[in-house]
């Protein structure tokens, strides 16, 4: 009997020590592991990024404390740039969901089948080598590292990342803030050093020496100027397949600007003078600003102003 209760004691002893283990093995994998900073460096260390979806390529430049697309010679949007580095530099791994080479077909982060490659540099040297495949939830992307077969799913997306200088680039270039003088087909706007917008002389409807300005109208042409946003780069000619130009001429403390906008069907261009591509714009965009006339800036005169029938309102 005794060493009945020995052995059994001892199998008790053993199950008990082959549960902890599985217990606390269980528990390190719940807590996936130590997490790992995705990037070996700060985000601030970063100073070219190159995205590639397999046939189309972005690069994108940090110079002279701002961020551009070398390629296309133009300014990329600094707030995106930043953002994305920032979320890149959060971004932690932690327990992967895959280990094996095979899996990274399957997870479309292959060197040679992926959805998004991601190279950063810190000067000359690259400091990372991220690819991107598909998502396993809403706001999660597969990615491994180049060099490592360990797959993870990490807070990101692809679209965050795309491989089109388009999608970089700062749509607001051709803004032009705090103008002093706007110059369009039939009016000429001026601003005073009081702030106050008024037409130069002899542009009233019937001669008047001094158009009465419509405020409130000049001030929103004012404003579309200031919030003008390009879509892309244009593609051809549009000038030569659109004969119809409208010009309007812009001065500011800092220079003069010179717009051409141009309509070809249901698409929408603009040129400005101090940049060579044409842009792409939305409908919204030329209408506020090419639909702004002598008409639609002054008031009606009373003499104008009748009620149905013939009569003047008194």
């Amino acid at each position: 009997m005794t060493n009945a209760r020995l052995w059994l004691t001892l199998l008790l002893v053993l199950q008990l020590t082959l549960a902890t283990g599985l217990v606390l093995t269980r528990g390190a994998a719940d807590d996936g592991g130590t997490p790992q900073p995705l990037l070996p460096v700060a985000a601030s260390a970063i100073d070219r990024m190159v995205i590639s979806d397999g046939e189309s390529q972005a690069t994108v430049l940090r110079q002279d404390g701002g961020w551009f697309l070398p390629d296309a010679k133009l300014p990329a949007s600094a707030p995106k740039v930043n953002d994305i580095l920032e979320r890149l530099g959060e971004t932690v791994t932690e327990w992967p969901v895959a280990t094996t080479e095979s899996s990274q077909a399957r997870f479309e982060v292959a060197d040679a089948g992926f959805q998004r490659r991601v190279q950063l540099f810190g000067g000359d040297e690259q400091v990372a080598e991220l690819y991107l495949g598909t998502s396993p939830g809403f706001r999660k992307v597969h990615l491994r590292r180049a060099g490592e077969d360990a797959v993870y799913a990490v807070n990101l997306n692809t679209f965050d990342l795309p491989a089109s200088e388009d999608a970089w680039l700062d749509q607001s270039l051709l803004a032009v803030a705090e103008p002093t003088r706007i110059v369009g087909p039939d009016y000429t706007l001026t601003e005073s050093e009081d702030g106050v917008w008024t037409l130069a002389d002899g542009e009233a409807p019937g001669g008047a020496a001094m158009a009465p300005l419509d405020d409130d109208r000049s001030r929103q042409l004012v404003s579309a100027l200031a919030n003008l946003r390009v879509q892309s780069l244009a593609s051809g000619d549009p000038a030569a397949a659109q004969g119809q130009t409208v010009t309007i001429e812009v001065e500011t403390a800092n220079g003069s600007y010179r717009y051409e906008f141009y309509r070809d069907d249901e698409s929408y261009y603009v040129h400005r003078n101090d940049r060579a591509p044409v842009f792409t714009l939305s409908q919204y965009d030329y209408d506020r600003i090419t639909g702004v006339d002598l008409a639609e800036l002054v008031h009606k005169s009373e003499e104008t102003e009748t009620e149905p029938g013939g009569e003047r309102e008194t």
